[in-house]
């Protein structure tokens, strides 16, 4: 008996025979069991006839059957890759992997096109399980390990730094690439990496960054790094106080409130957990202290999707705000493991585009090699049993000539269990203590202090175990006996894998899940924890690769296979703790009312998740209801196509140039539908090879007809680009823009002498006014002040001529414009979108940031009175701001001035 979906396979490919078979001499009519079915036969058998190039053998049209092609490419579809897991009596879905190869047609699929995931039973009778969901758009690629010349310790150019480095003499490609932004910039970075890259020397870079402007005075030394568990910080307070301690007070805090005060007034390197963090920086308002911090550190960003993350998200936002509230940058770098939504992350901690290093998981400086072998044994412990002897393989195939293995097991009782098979296995295959490499008398005396005696024993046989049951110096021991290499193997609990540093040639995870009491079952490791342990097959400068071998359940075995190898994306769990955080901020005073709450949320990694993956946090979209979006706005008002402010808002960034401006402008949608005419594909090759040239007498009079519809469409366009980038506060992009505007206008670039807008210049006409003697002659109005009789000797050019350009004079606008700065309490936020009018516009802007403050389009006539209202600096004190008068069609007017605001106190409000 064939299963189900094979036996409607088959019926299919019966039916689509028995068609083909009459197709063409009569006509075919189907009959099947219930009206569900009619769609997907007729699907079905379209589908094949697409596959198999037959479809123009059912129409009368051949080209009938290419519009049914295309149209068939817009229909929603999604391919579907199942995973299962088999129990004695039940099925459980354990995931769903869903692509969509379909064309998106906006006009006829709208702006969202949702699926439903249906599970039924083989009868169609009952629904199983129903889910709503909108798949996410694609993630960004991840950022390509450049093929560098390794950087010598010696970048750091300082002596004493150089030396915390003895132990190698380049640093690894990943830190290579990373060293520029984080050892020679202030800005935030994210370096997302697999473990065991490195990742804890790039967090040093800026530490040491931090370190050289406290020592120039240029700013204080208070570093907090926020480690994810208390192992982890532990262990971090042991390996700086080494090594920071000559020059940085280091500290770890206590949980005590009274204690921690103390220490984070005096410590200059904090190290604590996101708990502890959390407790002490609430009342930041009141502790100026946390207000001083320079350099915020997180480790391992990426468990911000695990159960705990909510506190890491918490103290990441308020740091983000604290520094946005006092007017201070607090730089955050952020270590974490590679993940697919990487730019949500670095742009929610403040990390622009060069600030943000996302490798993929194959990028190590140790390459590692896995291999994953399922063990097909239902009951737990029998199979733990059964993949002792698989272990002990592993170790004898993979770790040879007394290469280090680490063994990760689920418990306590699990590692002592396996630390003694292990012992059992070599001593019958070949009697001694292989995995010994020092001598007996040696272990006797590292073991003396040692009051387990079972771990006494596996010791003397080569290999020891962890965990959290054994006193703080036999784990000690323990440890440094296998770093030694002492002993060969070491067995650890899963939880051992955050807390200690244990590199190896070989890991192998032994079983994949762990007894969660909470749920009285046994549950899958969190995949952040497999790479964990994945990573401590890592030894820099000893192995050329290392080795990972994973015994799992068998039927997890291709789950493992596919999830392990890719980025995985990383979502806010805020929302099923917002009431505890939202609590105590009402208690400190910093949330009072509901915009308070609103702002709170705002600067919170949930708040970017939310739009982009609605159905994770079941949000329900309201169908009745709607308003139009800023670049809708844009949109309508330019009465631009919405694909081109689309494009623009997706391809403008703070970093175009006027070559990305020119090529934007030349993607609008607007201009698709101009075509290229046969014969005209080497003029026009010429004219982009030579585009700053004026070719004279066009040898095709259509060309100069598509200039001037290009021109029609490029002024609205250039107005509205504008609009978009200064709806991002860009201040330099927008000028840019804006000058773009005037040369799209006057057919110049903006190197050109400004005097070739006047009528009947030549290139010849300006060279000779700029070397003019006794008086250069740069711009128009140089030329505007000379008597008719000295500029007609100068130019030699006809009486009409010379009436022509005195023309322009008169219409060539000459402005003068005085400003002055108005005090007051009602400071208002200006539209996104200002109503635009033609002529001029009128911006103010932070140069010193590359900020756009406010924007207004204005006509001047005779005279006019404009208004810009605009948020200042929120410290007190002295700041200097820039007015830019910028004309949208003349080259060479344009105004700018320097005007100074002094923001007075409020009383810390």
């Amino acid at each position: 008996m064939r299963k189900p979906i094979q036996r409607f396979q088959l019926m299919n490919e019966i039916c689509y025979e028995k068609v083909m078979a009459s197709v063409g001499k009569h006509q075919v009519l189907i009959f099947v069991h219930s009206r569900k079915e009619t769609a997907k036969i007729a699907r079905a058998i379209r589908d094949t006839a697409l596959a198999n190039d037959t479809l123009n053998r059912f129409l009368k049209d051949d080209s009938a059957s290419q519009e049914i092609l295309g149209k068939s490419l817009e229909e929603p579809s999604a391919k579907i890759n199942v995973l299962l897991q088999a129990y004695i009596s039940r099925l459980k879905l354990e995931g769903l992997s869903l692509s969509s190869d379909m064309v998106y047609v906006r006009q006829v699929h709208g702006y969202v096109e949702p699926f439903w995931v249906i599970v039924e039973d083989n009868d169609a009778e009952n629904i199983l399980h129903h889910e709503h969901l909108i798949l996410p758009e694609k993630y960004a690629p991840p950022t390509e390990l450049l093929d560098l010349q390794q950087l010598p310790v010696t970048a750091l150019r300082n002596a004493r730094y150089e030396g915390l480095y003895s132990a190698f003499k380049h640093f690894n490609p990943i830190q290579t690439q990373v060293f520029t932004v984080l050892y020679n910039t202030d800005d935030s970075v994210l370096v997302a990496a697999p473990t065991g890259s490195g990742k804890t020397i790039c967090a040093e870079f800026a530490i040491l960054r931090n370190h050289q402007k406290a020592v120039s005075g240029e700013s204080n030394m208070r570093v907090v790094y926020i480690a994810p568990i208390e192992a982890l910080a532990k262990e971090r307070y042991r390996d700086w106080e080494k090594k920071f301690g000559e020059f940085a007070r280091v500290v770890e805090l206590t949980g005590e409130t009274a204690a921690d005060l103390k220490f984070l007034d005096k410590g200059e390197i904090i190290i604590s957990t996101p708990e502890k963090w959390d407790a002490l920086s609430c009342r930041w308002k009141q502790r100026k202290q946390v207000q001083q911090v320079s350099l915020f550190i997180v480790d391992e960003l990426h468990l911000i999707g695990s159960e705990k993350g909510h506190v890491l998200e918490v103290i990441v936002s308020r740091m983000r705000r604290i520094a946005s509230h006092i007017g201070s940058k607090i730089r955050i770098v952020a270590l974490s493991a590679s993940l697919a939504n990487a730019k949500d992350l670095g742009e929610w901690i403040g990390a622009t585009s060069h600030g943000l290093f996302n490798f993929p998981p194959a990028v190590r400086p140790v390459p590692l090699e896995i291999h994953i072998q399922g063990v097909d044994i239902a009951n737990f412990e029998a199979r733990m049993q059964a993949m002792t002897k698989p272990t002990y393989t592993a170790i004898t195939q993979h770790a040879k000539n007394g290469k280090p293995a680490l063994v990760f097991v689920p418990t306590r009782k699990h590692a002592r269990l396996t630390a003694l098979d292990l012992c059992a296995h070599s001593s019958a295959e070949g009697g001694g203590t292989p995995f010994l490499l020092g001598s007996e008398d040696e272990m006797d005396a590292f073991t003396g202090g040692i009051s387990d005696e079972t771990l006494k024993y596996t010791l003397k046989c080569g290999v020891g175990y962890l965990h959290e049951g054994l006193s703080d110096l036999e784990q000690e021991v323990v440890t440094q006996l296998f770093l030694g290499g002492r002993i060969q193997v070491c067995v650890a609990s899963s939880t051992v894998c955050w807390g200690r540093s244990l590199p190896a040639h070989l890991v192998v995870v032994v079983g994949t899940q762990y007894y969660d009491g909470r749920e009285n079952a046994h549950t899958d490791y969190p995949i952040t924890d497999l790479l964990q342990m994945m990573g401590h097959a890592s030894r820099p400068l000893q192995d050329y690769s290392g080795k990972c071998v994973i015994l799992c359940h068998a039927p997890r075995k291709e789950y493992y296979k596919k999830f392990l190898f890719e980025a995985f994306p990383v979502e806010s769990l805020l929302h099923h703790f917002l009431h505890d955080h939202m609590n105590a901020e009402v208690v400190v005073g910093v949330i009072e009312n509901k915009q308070d709450a609103v702002d709170y949320l705002t600067w919170t990694f949930m708040y970017r998740r939310l739009t982009k993956n609605p159905n994770y946090y079941n949000l329900q979209e309201e169908d009745m209801y709607l308003k139009p979006l800023n670049l809708g706005l844009i949109a309508s008002y330019y009465y631009i196509s919405y694909t081109t402010i689309e494009r623009f808002s997706s391809m403008l960034t703070q970093k175009t140039k006027m070559k990305g401006l020119l090529e934007i402008l030349a993607s609008a949608s607007e201009y698709a539908e101009l075509p290229s005419r046969p014969g005209e594909e080497d003029f026009i090759e010429k004219l982009v090879r030579h585009q700053r040239f004026s070719i004279d007498k066009p040898k095709y009079g259509n060309l100069a007809a598509d200039q001037r519809e290009i021109l029609l469409s490029a002024h609205r366009l250039l107005q509205a680009m504008v609009d978009v980038i200064s709806s991002n506060g860009w201040l330099t992009l927008a000028l840019n823009a804006m000058e773009l505007s005037q040369m799209v206008t006057q057919g110049m670039w903006d190197r050109d002498s400004v005097l070739l807008q006047l009528p009947h210049f030549t290139k010849e006409l300006a060279r000779r006014c700029q070397e003019n003697e006794g008086k250069t002659i740069e711009s128009i109005f140089d030329l505007a002040e000379m008597s008719i009789d000295e500029m007609r000797d100068l130019l030699q050019i006809s009486n009409t001529q010379m009436q022509e350009i005195i023309e322009f004079f008169k219409r060539f606008p000459n402005v003068d414009m005085a400003y002055e700065v108005r005090e007051g309490d009602d400071i208002r936020a200006g539209d996104n979108v200002p109503k635009a009018q033609e002529g001029w516009w009128l911006v103010i802007g932070d140069s010193s940031t590359n900020q756009l403050l406010a924007i207004k389009r204005v006509v001047l006539q005779k005279r006019a009175r404009v208004k810009l209202e605009f948020t200042a600096a929120s410290e007190a004190g002295r700041k200097d701001y820039m007015i830019y008068l910028m004309s949208d069609s003349y080259l060479g007017c344009d105004q700018e001035y320097e005007f100074t605001v002094d923001v007075k106190d409020a009383g810390g409000d």
